[in-house]
């Protein structure tokens, strides 16, 4: 079966009982179990990353003038969503290679000026579609 993204459609969910669901993960213990859904959408990583944006990220890029963030492809999908105003149909589509650095830079008002992967530009298409091949069934 071929897995289509969708930005306000999350996949199945996995069984409160399947050893996968988050509420099994060790680093999760103590949350509440809302806090580990066993699905989610594009649109609700959207919504987390946001507040991460607005009150951490913003406030540490203000002072200290670069930082970086490390994480999965779809949280960083759903923060270039929101930074650069992408439509939901252009962010299914948008994938980031593992390990490819994406600048972006903004002025004194935090305005995006600027965004662009670092490296060979055909590699990095390779590795784009790389990664959106492994949607394919």
């Amino acid at each position: 079966m071929l897995w289509r993204r969708s930005f306000n459609i999350p996949p199945e969910p996995l069984a409160d009982d399947d050893p996968r669901h988050p509420q099994f993960d060790p680093r999760y213990q103590g949350l509440e179990k809302e806090a580990t859904p066993g699905t989610e959408a594009l649109i609700d990583v959207v919504k987390r990353i946001v507040p991460y944006w607005e009150n951490e990220i913003s406030v540490a890029l203000k002072k200290h003038k670069e930082v970086l963030v490390a994480a999965h492809g779809n949280s960083l999908r759903a923060l270039v969503k929101y930074l650069k105003d992408m439509p939901e149909d252009e962010v299914i589509s948008f994938n980031i290679p593992t390990g490819i650095p994406y600048v972006f830079e903004f002025d004194e008002n935090m305005n995006l000026i600027k965004d662009n992967f670092i490296g060979d530009a055909e590699e990095i298409k390779k590795l784009m579609q790389k990664v959106a091949d492994q949607t394919k069934g």
